[in-house]
């Protein structure tokens, strides 16, 4: 059996399970119709030109077709697998969402909503970094998600609150590789997956979905003008985070610096989990990131080392990641079972 076939009857067996309808009714389901984020500004528009991250390498299989073909195949074909297990293609030209997953977005919204709301009730934004480096008068995820979120983010200025024993000289080349690596990681992608899937963001849906979700609430949050997914601090977070790993393993031993590597991947996650902790993306978002960070890494990095660090960072230091584990095991996100086994792949997968 194939991909999508294996897709399709996981998604089938989810609702039949859920529904008690057989699948043949299932299959005459009549998709979502949550309405599209709707056009991006001509600002943003403008990222979509952006080539593929510098450092990205095609597959062999690939290469023959040089880079900018190459890449779109490849970026469609990451596109096709998130509509495929969590969030469908926006086509504009029929106006429909197409993906097998488009049969459980509404479930899946809902589900986002419902974590939500919980992870609201803990107010984490108020609590202090859980970086074990921290320093000792750590601020809260507050502050660094309003200095994460303005025009032109301040990433890495106040790292040092990550990791109180980096030395000077480390931590001023924090902020420079961090942005460096935004280019050579990320480049415009993240842009480029919001055109596809044209997800409204969580306060507009919140609204569609009634009353139950009338207690939802966000932080006011600037750069929140585009599509809902991927999330793009927490894909950014990520890569260009693992961009200063990968400069400070192969070519600056940590050790001569005083960096501490777990601190590091404490911040990689962070970033995009306060994005969901404020209520500006769904947790699912930061899914969709993993799943396409996990397979970038194959593409961008030298060493597997990087890309390790950055699954042990999702697996064992997110916020979110855990929080949507637990609504799992409660028996509450079997919605989200799908895209984990994706991410799982991903993060296994060498290709």
């Amino acid at each position: 059996m194939n991909r999508a076939f294996n897709s399709y009857y996981g998604i089938c067996a989810y609702d039949r399970a859920r529904t008690k309808t057989p699948y043949n009714k299932i299959m005459k389901t009549n998709t979502s119709q949550l309405p599209p984020y709707g056009y991006m500004n001509v600002v943003t528009l403008e990222d979509l030109s952006l080539p593929a991250p510098s450092d990205w390498r095609p597959p062999a299989h690939l290469k023959a077709s040089g880079i900018e073909k190459a890449w779109i195949k490849w970026r469609d074909d990451r596109t096709d697998e998130i509509a495929e297990v969590l969030w469908p293609i926006f086509e504009t030209s029929s106006g429909h969402w197409k993906g097998a997953s488009a049969k459980f977005m509404d479930d899946l919204t809902r589900t986002d909503l419902d974590l939500m709301l919980a992870i609201q009730e803990e107010n984490p934004l108020g609590m202090e970094l859980s970086a074990d480096g921290k320093s000792l008068d750590s601020p809260t995820h507050l502050q660094f998600f309003a200095e994460e979120d303005v025009n032109v983010p301040r990433f890495g200025v106040n790292y040092n609150f990550y990791d109180r024993t980096i030395q000077n000289d480390a931590f001023r080349a924090v902020g420079v590789l961090f942005f460096r690596g935004l280019d050579s990681k990320v480049g415009g992608s993240s842009v480029q997956w919001k055109q596809r899937f044209r997800r409204p963001r969580p306060y507009q849906t919140a609204l569609l979905f009634g009353s139950k979700y009338k207690q939802f609430h966000h932080r006011p949050a600037k750069s929140s003008y585009t599509p809902s997914l991927s999330s793009g601090h927490c894909l950014q977070g990520l890569l260009a985070v693992g961009a200063i790993i990968e400069q400070f393993v192969l070519e600056v031993p940590p050790s001569t610096t005083g960096l501490n590597l777990d601190c590091l991947e404490q911040w990689s996650v962070d970033i995009g989990d306060r994005r969901v902790m404020a209520g500006v993306h769904y947790p699912s978002d930061n899914i969709s990131s993993w799943i396409l960070g996990m397979h970038l890494a194959n593409r961008v990095y030298r060493s597997t080392d990087v890309k390790t660090r950055l699954w042990n960072a999702i697996r064992n230091r997110s916020f979110v990641y855990r929080k949507i584990r637990e609504w799992v095991n409660a028996g509450k996100g079997n919605v989200y079972q799908l895209s984990l086994r994706a991410l799982e792949n991903a993060a296994a997968s060498a290709s």
